[in-house]
């Protein structure tokens, strides 16, 4: 009775002047409910007469309708009902998402892996420079060790010569 008062709209009547047309003095047992639940989507439903869609076969949007447990794409205060087949097209299109979203994480794990053993690769390769690097460091001080062993050797021999050559050295030897 309220509603059809509410919904004729008449420019200077407050609430209280339609509470007076709608029930012409009866007392409204529920007006305490009526006041906390006219705000809510389920009493708008009911009110406005699409409260019957439920048991027509009607899905309502939410977290039951999309499988997802998020109803983000509806605003909070609509309450709107959605069919069967609208709620199933949300479903698969929740679902499409997900499975793209799987595909591009799939690609970043696989790109992440490749780069994980390109960068092992990379290392082993360094590793194998630095042997390499460590083993001609090791020749080339042995090749200086070698070099230096046969110089001491020719300056021994040298000396040698040179006493054998000496005319000093001769006569002391000779004299004693």
């Amino acid at each position: 009775m309220k509603s059809r008062e509410d919904h004729l709209n008449q420019s200077g009547k407050t609430d209280e002047d339609r509470w007076e047309a709608a029930y012409d003095g009866e007392e409204f047992k529920y007006k305490h409910c009526w006041l906390l639940l006219r705000g809510e989507p389920k009493w708008q439903s009911k009110v406005s007469g699409k409260g019957d869609d439920a048991r027509k076969g009607k899905a309502v949007a939410g977290p039951s309708a999309s499988g997802q447990g998020s109803d983000s794409a509806m605003p909070d205060d609509s309450g709107r009902h959605i069919g069967w087949d609208s709620a199933k097209k949300k479903r698969s299109s929740d679902q499409a998402a997900t499975a793209s979203s799987s595909a591009c994480l799939e690609v970043l794990q696989d790109l992440a892996v490749s780069r994980k053993a390109g960068k092992e690769d990379r290392t082993a390769r360094y590793e194998h420079l630095f042997d390499a690097e460590a083993k001609k460091l090791a020749l080339k001080e042995r090749m200086v060790h070698v070099q230096e062993e046969v110089l001491a050797q020719q300056r021994a021999l040298m000396q040698s010569k040179c006493r054998r050559h000496n005319p000093l050295e001769r006569t002391t030897r000779s004299a004693s």
